[in-house]
């Protein structure tokens, strides 16, 4: 079996985004077409990084609301906001989607089982704290 860890694929999710908020998508796409190809890179790079140390943080038993594990949902929201700038109420929102979207929960379950849950309740600690 291959050991390589998913990889988000944003494709998956376009066409949905296009057409429930399409003002919102077409500005993401502006924000990433704008990136040079090592931009594009070093987001890829993050959105990774923030994945395997959620993996880290989890398999070490860290709470959620956890500094080091606040540090790593840190950067989420840093690389969410290269796609869009979330405030408190859209970023808890995905937070959700994270775990009632079939489509995110499986992603992220498959990163590690109960990431989904971790990963939203590490998001609305550090919405309700930082945002």
């Amino acid at each position: 079996m291959d050991n390589e860890r998913p990889r988000f694929r944003a494709e998956e999710f376009e066409q949905e985004a296009a057409f429930r908020w399409p003002e919102e998508f077409a500005e993401s796409q502006k924000r990433i077409s704008a990136l040079d190809k090592d931009q594009q890179k070093q987001l890829k790079e993050l959105g990774d990084w923030v994945n395997e140390n959620l993996i880290i943080c989890k398999q070490e038993d860290l709470p959620p609301h956890s500094p080091q594990v606040q540090k790593v949902v840190a950067k989420h929201f840093q690389w969410v906001s290269a796609f869009w700038q979330p405030d408190k109420s859209s970023y808890l929102a995905l937070a959700r989607m994270y775990e009632n979207d079939p489509r995110y929960f499986a992603f992220y379950e498959r990163l590690a089982p109960g990431m989904s849950s971790y990963l939203a309740t590490a998001m609305q600690s550090f919405a309700n704290s930082e945002l």
